[in-house]
């Protein structure tokens, strides 16, 4: 009767710092794909078109930010005239706004949103274009996937042509 091993194969050093290096390079070889044939962001492009043929030049809409730890945090009522922020009312009666503040605190236009989308497409985790306008309805950027309170969250309701 023949005797057999019982000890178990064990993978080699060059097959473990193989398989090491495949999981740290994979996911910088993703990261570097091209983007899409329409741009880095699904749909951004068509959600531009959508606006610009709105033309919408002096607008209101309603902004929710929210997530993170940032000066713009709460609801907004935002009116913009000739693609400038012209008037902000917070939600919250402590909170006072100006136009001025509302931009340094991070706020604004919806071109300027679409935008950001742009600039910042590498930290879009979630975004969607509204079917008529093309202004995004929800935003979410995350910059550093692992930290904490550093995403910003979006939501653009109520847009509608100023009442002159």
């Amino acid at each position: 009767m023949e005797k057999t091993s019982r000890r178990r194969a064990r993978p080699s050093w060059t097959t473990a710092v193989l398989a090491l290096g495949a999981l740290v390079v994979a996911p910088l070889v993703t990261a570097c794909a091209p983007a899409s044939a329409e741009g880095p962001v699904a749909g951004l492009a068509e959600a531009r078109d959508r606006w610009a043929a709105a033309g919408y030049d002096d607008y209101a809409f309603t902004l929710t930010s929210s997530c993170g730890e940032r000066n713009l945090v709460g609801d907004f009522d935002v009116e913009v005239a000739a693609g400038e922020v012209v008037a902000v009312a917070a939600s919250l009666a402590h909170l006072e706004m100006t136009p001025e503040s509302y931009v340094e605190s991070g706020g604004r236009t919806i071109d300027g949103f679409l935008d950001l989308v742009d600039e910042r497409h590498e930290d879009v985790t979630d975004v969607a274009f509204d079917d008529e306008l093309g202004y995004p309805t929800s935003l979410t950027l995350d910059p550093m996937p692992r930290a904490i309170d550093d995403e910003e969250c979006y939501a653009i309701t109520d847009v509608h042509p100023a009442r002159g």
